[in-house]
């Protein structure tokens, strides 16, 4: 998950002090700094030496205009992962969590504690997951925004409800399923385990139909296996395989994979120049297509949704489609791979911002974050309504019967 915010030492609400991650996803695919560089007050590039660090916002500005905290050799380019969480102060209301109706005017809000992830709801159950806080990293409240039950998954990077339980995934690798009546863990497994005994990466996209599990992971070490198929009846290994990219072929991380109504699947590849969407057989053998989210080095997809004619919704980082500014943060590709049309998110704003997550509900209605932003288009690509601004980053996004809950970085309510 890669985030971009504004300059939390102007912005209203944001604490002075936070923490910044590397990114490793695109650090790796597009030769980044090795650790944390800033941009201080006199306009130079600072190193900090590490590959993650608690930034002083207030002391080291990080300037005026596009300026960003980790950077790519090159410069050209911003690689930053954004963590909220307030070092210094104290007696400030915090949100993560937020459920809108479907015109997306709030209802609630609510504090997980700590950065949320990811979020997922039934109409009855909303499921977030997020940082350790606490000794606890998922939560399941009920639609008032009552917690429900607390337990500690590790770090939680996705979620999936189907039925009865939820499945979830951490940073460490693990998939679990846990009851939705009372958060008892049903399984543990590590996907690359049961494959090749060797444990994958963090699981970064989940998807469950009730007969299998879909599950898009980091690159384990020492394996390159990233796309898993999994039996949910006895978490055997129905499949897995791997993303290549380039000549020769460079293995690298998947981001999401989702089935067809064919068993056919779309993926993200967690390539930084190469094609990035890949559709690929019901068996993993074989590509039936693929092709690049955006035009130019940066512009990268963070998630994918499928409609009902099989048709494809991928949003992401901001593309400019030929007039010299980043004004969509997503596309539409019918089910050969074909551009339909582009999801504005800026609204005649200078620049759109990046789109972490994406859902289509039952009318087809596309739903997305963007920045601090969640966003409704009709199935013809036309906005219908944007939640009000806020000042936090918008990561996760889940609909159920008109209802629409949104997973935030934390931060300081203005």
């Amino acid at each position: 998950m890669n985030r971009r915010e504004t300059n939390p030492s102007t912005t209203p609400g944001k604490p002075e002090y936070i923490r910044v991650v590397l990114d490793e996803d695109l650090a790796a695919g597009g030769s980044a700094a090795a650790s944390v560089y800033y941009l201080n007050n006199s306009g130079t590039w600072v190193d900090t030496g590490q590959t993650e660090k608690v930034y002083d916002a207030k002391n080291n500005a990080i300037g005026s205009g596009t300026a960003c905290i980790a950077r790519l050799v090159s410069g050209a380019y911003c690689v930053w992962r954004y963590f909220g969480d307030a070092i210094a102060g104290g007696g400030t209301t915090y949100i993560t969590t937020k459920r809108f109706n479907g015109s997306l005017v709030e209802q609630w809000n609510a504090d997980h504690g700590a950065n949320l992830n990811v979020i997922d709801t039934d109409g009855t159950n909303v499921v977030e997951g997020g940082d350790i806080v606490g000794g606890v990293s998922l939560r399941n409240r009920n639609a008032s925004g009552v917690v429900q039950w607390s337990i500690n998954a590790g770090t939680v990077w996705s979620l999936y409800i189907f039925g009865s339980y939820v499945y979830v995934g951490n940073f460490a690798g693990d998939l679990k399923k846990v009851a939705l009546s009372d958060g008892a863990v049903a399984w543990t497994i590590n996907p690359g385990d049961v494959a090749v005994s060797v444990d994958s990466g963090a699981i970064e996209g989940l998807y469950v139909d009730g007969t299998h599990i879909y599950a898009a992971t980091r690159i384990g070490s020492g394996r390159q296996e990233s796309l898993f198929k999994i039996k949910e009846s006895d978490q055997s290994m129905v499949w897995y395989s791997h993303f290549q990219v380039g000549s020769p072929g460079t293995n690298v991380n998947a981001l999401r994979l989702i089935p067809d109504s064919s068993g056919n699947m779309y993926a993200i590849a967690g390539s930084f120049n190469g094609n990035n969407l890949i559709k690929i057989n019901s068996v993993g053998t074989a590509t039936l297509w693929e092709t690049k989210y955006g035009f130019l080095v940066g512009e990268y997809p963070t998630d994918i949704a499928v409609d009902s004619s099989d048709d494809l919704i991928v949003v992401g980082y901001p593309i400019d489609a030929g007039a010299g500014v980043h004004d969509y943060s997503g596309r539409k590709f019918n089910s050969s791979g074909v551009h339909q049309f582009y999801l504005e998110h800026n609204n005649g704003d200078a620049a759109a911002d990046i789109s972490d997550n994406v859902v289509i509900d039952a009318s087809g209605n596309i739903i997305s974050t963007n920045g601090g932003e969640v966003f409704i288009h009709n199935s013809s690509g036309v906005q219908t309504a944007r939640s009000a601004t806020t000042y936090d980053h918008a990561r996760h996004v889940a609909e159920s019967g008109g209802a629409i809950y949104a997973a935030h970085s934390r931060y300081a309510a203005p």
